[in-house]
């Protein structure tokens, strides 16, 4: 028995959602050009409108040898670079599609990433009761 392929597509189209959801506030864009050229916007308009949209971080700067991940990962400028916990994933160009990169990122890395476990411990829980006590009345002596 077979399934509908647009049933097929939606569920995996959701599930890719539901990851982005859950990994976008991690996930950090920064878009590089350099200085002395001036910046063609249309160019990262696409990646700054898709950042929005998904709620991920974008940035812009421009192309700087101190930077090691400027230095010796890109080819050629414009360029983006993404970024995980702060720390460097990755570079990709204009010419592939941001939305492609993102998801193959997050199914290949991120969603493989082996969660730590909680540790599992049986407590009972006390019960403890009011101690009810009762006033005593002294008997009151009186030298008639």
């Amino acid at each position: 028995m077979t399934t509908n392929p647009f049933i097929e597509s939606y569920v995996e189209s959701s599930n890719y959602h539901v990851l982005l959801k859950r990994y976008a506030h991690k996930l950090m864009i920064t878009g590089v050009y350099h200085w002395s050229k001036p910046v063609r916007e249309e160019q990262f308009d696409e990646a700054r409108l898709y950042c929005r949209d998904h709620h991920i971080s974008f940035k812009l700067e421009s192309f700087s040898d101190g930077i090691e991940e400027d230095r010796e990962m890109i080819e050629r400028l414009p360029a983006f670079h993404l970024y995980v916990d702060g720390e460097y994933a990755l570079t990709f160009y204009p010419e592939q599609i941001l939305a492609t990169v993102v998801k193959d990122y997050i199914i290949t890395y991120l969603d493989k990433i082996p969660k730590p476990k909680a540790k599992w411990s049986f407590t009972l829980p006390t019960i403890s009761f009011p101690n009810f006590r009762f006033k005593r009345k002294l008997a009151s002596s009186s030298p008639d």
